[in-house]
């Protein structure tokens, strides 16, 4: 299929009010939309594939951002945000941490200036992360008690060799032999402008927060640390006991990181998919009964892609749950798909990627992280599904399904 000029040329919007520039290396991106509030995302290539002998390094540097900087210690930190009246927080994927900010347009500027403090100036001793590391073991048990989180966090694991084979918050051994000096380490060596890139979408003017943002932020341009190698690990059946009556069926395909092909899978995923109309509820939910739950999901990076499938049922009927999400699957990589089920799934990606341009948060977010690893935009991505057509949707699940794969069972 040709990839649509949206891709290869200038970026398209919805919006007309979309600026986006470099600053000293640094991404920055603005748009503009009316309304009250503004919200900011600051996204650093430095997820957890980059965490090196410390599984759990990158989430603990996020925990740490929150705990104190050269100009405010922790409580100051948290009564400015509170003081703004917005919405403060964090996540680390495999491939970023993401701050976020959401605020009324009149503090969006003194809330950018948090943002920048705690990129730059994030302070940390051992006594104080002696105490959040507290706080992040027990995080970390949280999601060790649901056996089902357990059972799709160890087949991520195995599914991969390298950069991407531990779980994001590390593990208990990995947290307790962590130390300051690592964290501090690591924010000098990620927390560059060549890995980073900042968004803004609200209503404060896009001219004026783009101004100060390159105010804010004067680091020197330094290049990004090259990603760690990431490559395909284990593929068959994985086994897990446990006691309880609940059992759990987890598919992990391995899929294309390229575009369009990535889209054109997650498509066809969308025809199996969790929604009532879809094959797998319709089979698993409406005509066998095997259970409540049916998910389906992926991930992205740019050198990797993943697929998964997931359902729940009586422990005692793993065995067919599985026999039978791999009957839809096979059927529909050896017959391909009906042009209504085609029509039907493609419209619902668009309005899933149209939802975004509902939250400002998400937007942000969007914009921020897209830029950085270089996945389009959401009305980019509606051009290319809308240019695909059903064989090419077919042939991608062929393929996909044909090429490895992980099955997780609890049982």
């Amino acid at each position: 299929m040709k990839v649509p000029q949206a891709l290869s040329g200038h970026r398209r919007t919805r919006s007309r009010n979309l600026v986006q520039t470099d600053h000293r290396g640094l991404r920055l991106t603005a748009e503009h939309h009316r309304g009250p509030l503004t919200a900011l995302a600051l996204s650093i290539r430095a997820g957890a594939r980059f965490d090196g002998p410390h599984p759990g390094l990158a989430h603990a540097v996020e925990h740490m951002m929150f705990q104190g900087t050269k100009n405010l210690d922790q409580r100051a930190l948290t009564e400015l945000a509170a003081q703004l009246g917005g919405q403060h927080n964090a996540v680390t994927r495999y491939e970023t941490i993401t701050l976020t900010f959401e605020c009324f347009n009149q503090d969006a500027e003194r809330a950018l200036w948090l943002l920048a403090e705690q990129y730059y100036n994030t302070v940390v001793d051992e006594q104080r992360w002696k105490v959040e590391r507290r706080v992040v073991l027990d995080e970390l048990r949280g999601y060790r008690s649901d056996p089902v989180h357990t059972l799709e966090e160890s087949a991520f694991c195995r599914f991969f060799r390298g950069a991407l084979a531990h779980p994001i918050a590390g593990t208990s051994r990995s947290l307790a032999n962590l130390n300051a000096k690592a964290i501090r380490a690591f924010l000098k060596r990620h927390f560059v402008h060549g890995a980073t890139s900042l968004a803004i979408a609200g209503g404060a003017d896009p001219e004026r927060i783009l101004q100060t943002a390159e105010r804010l932020f004067w680091g020197e341009p330094t290049p990004a640390p090259p990603p760690p190698p990431v490559a395909p690990g284990q593929s068959g059946i994985l086994r897990r006991r446990q006691h309880g009556t609940v059992g759990y069926v987890t598919f992990l395909i391995e899929a294309p990181a390229s575009f369009p092909d990535f889209f054109a899978a997650a498509t066809a995923l969308e025809v199996l998919g969790d929604a009532p109309d879809t094959r797998l509820f319709q089979e698993i939910r409406g005509r066998r009964g095997l259970g409540y739950a049916v998910d389906t999901g992926s991930a992205w990076g740019p050198d990797w892609a993943l697929f998964t499938i997931g359902a729940s049922c009586p422990r005692g009927d793993v065995g067919r749950l599985r026999d039978t999400i791999e009957t839809i699957c096979n059927q529909a990589s050896e017959s391909g798909f009906t042009q209504e089920e085609f029509d039907r799934a493609r419209k619902k990606l668009r309005f899933a990627y149209a939802l975004l341009e509902d939250s400002l948060l998400d937007r942000a977010v969007t914009l921020a992280e897209d830029r950085l690893l270089g996945f389009p935009l959401p009305e980019e991505v509606e051009v290319l599904i809308a240019n695909l057509s059903r064989d090419e949707v077919s042939q991608a699940w062929r393929q996909v399904w044909q090429g490895r794969r992980l099955t997780a069972l609890l049982m």
